[in-house]
Formats: structure tokens, C-alpha cells, sequence
């Protein structure tokens, strides 16, 4: 779906000790992964094809550079995680004051951002393993990936992929790392924070210059 995570714990946590763990949110499971209205995919499938093609990246990760693995990853965030559904609970209420083409906006300025902070935080590849248990867990109508990002040395970062949507295509629509700190959360404050105060004109901006200093290597 990303390091200094927890400095962007807006996105895709920290990664110090956790530098293997996830954001964006990214947050997807491209190339592999077939569109919505296509195939069916189980929800243990969609995280292990985002996980392949993001340990792909990182093997190629000094070659391709931080546009290159942004460019890859994108169809990735796009077909793994459910990008409208989150923005819109993120939004909270305010959701539904916003017009359509404006609410299009920022969902596509989310998935960029999310996108962006992969591209980032996972730069190289140095032994990590993703391990993706493959027994899914029913969660009231939804359902919860368990994984693990295991570095070559250093503890195992437990995080769980709560997947929603119908029985044959599931996505993404919230990361827990080791198990209890919500991704969604973590957006839902802030998002709704900026909306009430300053409205979505300046959310999307802020999605967009997040993104824009990142891909920029600020």
C-alpha cells in the first residue's frame, strides 16, 4: 500500500523499529490482481498478489527509483484497497456534503498520496518476508487478513487487512498494526478535522502537497 511512518502515521505508520510495515495503504494488488467485475478473488489472494508485487518493487527498488516504484505500485493500491469506501468513512459526515466531483478529487488524491508513501518507505529489498496467514477471519460481515512483515533480523510487525465488500471481491478498507492501531482512525480524525474547520478544497490540497513533497524526495 511505509519509514517514518510514524512520522506519517497519516499514512502508512512508521517504520523504525516496524520499517517493514505497510500505509497506502497502499494500500493493493495490481498487475496480478484481477479489476472489480472481473474474476472473483478470495481476500487472503488480493493481500498476497499486493505483497508480491511490493516485494517486487523493493527487488527493484535503486533501479527503478522512487518515480519508478511509485509508477508500479499504483494499479497495486488501486485493485488491493478500497479507496472510495475509506476516504468516505474517513470523511465521516461531512462525506455527503461534498460535491461528487470533488469527493472523485480526493479520493484520487488519497490513493496518489498512499501510493507515494510506499514508494518511499519501501525503497529496497534486505531479506524482509511478508507472510500472509491463509485462513481469513470473519469480522461481523467483514472479514480479517492476518500478516506478518518479518525483517531478515528483528522482530515480526503483526498488521491485519479488515477487507469489506461483496463475498467475491473484497478490498481493503483498513490496516491494524500489531493488531489494534487503526489506520482508518487515524485518517478519520484528521480528515474530518480539516473538513469541518477549512473544508475540502484545503484536504485536497494537503493531499496533494503530501504527495507532491514526497515524490519531490522532500
Amino acid at each position: 500500500m511505509n519509514p517514518h511512518l510514524r512520522d506519517n502515521q497519516r499514512m502508512l505508520f512508521d517504520p523504525t523499529r516496524r520499517r517493514f510495515m505497510l500505509l497506502s495503504a497502499a494500500l493493493a494488488a495490481c498487475f496480478s490482481v484481477p479489476a472489480a467485475g472481473s474474476s472473483a478473488i478470495d481476500p487472503t489472494a488480493r493481500v498476497q498478489a499486493f505483497y508480491d508485487v511490493l516485494l517486487e518493487t523493493m527487488k527493484q527498488g535503486p533501479q527503478l527509483g522512487l518515480q519508478g516504484r511509485f509508477e508500479k505500485l499504483l494499479p497495486a493500491v488501486h485493485a488491493a484497497y478500497d479507496m472510495p469506501a475509506m476516504m468516505k468513512i474517513a470523511c465521516g459526515s461531512n462525506w455527503t456534503k461534498i460535491p461528487p466531483d470533488k469527493q472523485q478529487a480526493l479520493i484520487d488524491a488519497f490513493e496518489r498520496m498512499s501510493t507515494a508513501i510506499y514508494a518511499d518507505r519501501f525503497t529496497k529489498f534486505s531479506g524482509q518476508k511478508f507472510v500472509v496467514n491463509p485462513k481469513a477471519v470473519p469480522h461481523n460481515a467483514d472479514m480479517v487478513v492476518r500478516t506478518q512483515l518479518v525483517p531478515a533480523d528483528g522482530d515480526p510487525v503483526q498488521l491485519n487487512y479488515l477487507m469489506r465488500g461483496p463475498a467475491d471481491d473484497m478490498k481493503i478498507v483498513d490496516v491494524f498494526l500489531e493488531g489494534a492501531i487503526s489506520e482508518l482512525a487515524t485518517r478519520r480524525s484528521e480528515f474530518a478535522g480539516v473538513l469541518r474547520s477549512d473544508g475540502p478544497d484545503v484536504l485536497l490540497a494537503k493531499l496533494k502537497a503530501r504527495a507532491d513533497d514526497i515524490l519531490k524526495g522532500h
